[in-house]
């Protein structure tokens, strides 16, 4: 197993080497698109932002496509895969912790100018320099959280690992519409780390107070907001979270090869019509494990198997999460890192909000700087 893992790990260095010159190809050949007549009716504002994300989309439903038929060659390397994403969410819990200590004025980090810096390192978690290298210690707790009866898979949109605010209000009210990640409620459950989230946001109320007189000045001027301060926006906006916009973008600009990918992509994944993993290769994989998984009672007999292979897959996920670990260590002593997928997801709006409080500090008669 160690053999077929270090020969993972050179697939992975060479992946990851990859995807960064597909990135770069992608975004070239996409840029030479944009001056194109179709895109004309779009505000120019959002173009730059929309084929950076689409690019990085591009690299991932390419290489999607051309290695899903091959999904089960390896079952081990593929729950591996499985278990490596869900490292992400340790560092996650451990820069929420820094994050509710920052605000108090507990610590420092000079690392961090705003508030806001803690979302934009969510997006780049394993990039961040503010986080120790997660040891066994904590895989092992993630792993007894896994076989927990509380395990619940984190649905991203609702509420961010690093939403402060709306994780403080789930922790604080019942009567609200956000709730604490259920990792979050486990880990402090053996850490005591809800107090925490107990302390005062002192920092929070500081760029609050500096927002405002922002927000003041641009009302009393009849200013539009800071976010659309530097254009009017007269078209409409392209979003790579619009499903019909990115369906219209591929047939119109994209080869057949590419929209072939697209089209597998958005019936497996977006549609939901599970492409590639259906109820005979869920049912297959579930025989050639070797044990009985019982089905629970459900009138939609596909529902039933899928929430049976659920199960099954949660099992083997935990299983090898510390190989899963293993990887990770040697892709760092190694010198690669984790790649990061979408190195410019959320630095342009990081910019914009820290200039707000700068903005706000000039207004309050002191100096523009984060020594507040």
């Amino acid at each position: 197993m160690e053999d077929e893992i270090n020969k993972h790990l050179n697939q992975e260095i060479e992946e990851a080497e990859l995807k960064k010159r597909l990135y770069e190809q992608y975004l070239a050949e996409l840029k030479s698109k944009v001056l194109l007549k179709e895109m004309e009716c779009y505000d120019p504002s959002c173009i730059e932002r929309f084929l950076q994300e689409y690019a990085n989309k591009k690299v991932q439903v390419t290489m999607w496509g051309e290695a899903s038929l091959k999904r089960l060659e390896s079952n081990n390397l593929h729950w591996v895969n499985t278990a490596m994403k869900l490292l992400e969410e340790i560092q996650q819990k451990k820069m929420f912790d820094l994050q509710c200590l920052w605000r108090a004025e507990q610590i420092k980090l000079p690392e961090v100018l705003s508030t806001y810096d803690f979302q934009y390192w969510e997006y780049h978690i394993f990039q961040c320099p503010l986080l120790s290298p997660i040891t066994m210690e904590e895989v092992e707790l993630y792993q007894s959280y896994m076989n927990s009866n509380n395990y619940e898979a984190h649905e991203y949109g609702m509420v961010g690992w690093q939403d402060y605010d709306e994780i403080k209000e789930a922790y604080s009210y019942e009567d609200t519409d956000f709730s604490v990640p259920e990792w979050y409620n486990f880990h402090n459950s053996r850490t005591g780390n809800n107090r925490l989230l107990l302390l005062p946001d002192i920092r929070g109320e500081k760029e609050e107070y500096y927002n405002n007189l922002c927000e003041e000045e641009r009302i009393n001027k009849g200013l539009p907001p800071a976010f659309i301060a530097n254009f009017t926006q007269t078209k409409p906006t392209l979003s790579r979270f619009d499903n019909n916009q990115l369906r219209w973008f591929v047939n119109t600009f994209e080869d057949a090869t590419t929209r072939k990918y697209m089209e597998n992509y958005f019936a497996a994944v977006v549609d939901n019509k599970s492409y590639y993993v259906d109820a005979i290769d869920l049912a297959r994989e579930l025989a050639q494990d070797g044990k009985i998984w019982r089905i629970k009672s459900n009138p939609d007999w596909f529902e039933a198997l899928r929430e049976c292979y659920s199960s099954y897959e949660l099992k083997k996920t935990a299983e090898v999460l510390p190989l899963a670990f293993e990887q990770h260590e040697m892709l760092i002593s190694s010198g690669i890192g984790i790649p990061d997928e979408n190195p410019d997801n959320g630095k342009e709006l990081r910019k914009v909000l820290q200039n707000i409080i700068l903005k706000g500090r000039r207004l309050a008669g002191e100096e523009e700087n984060f020594d507040f």
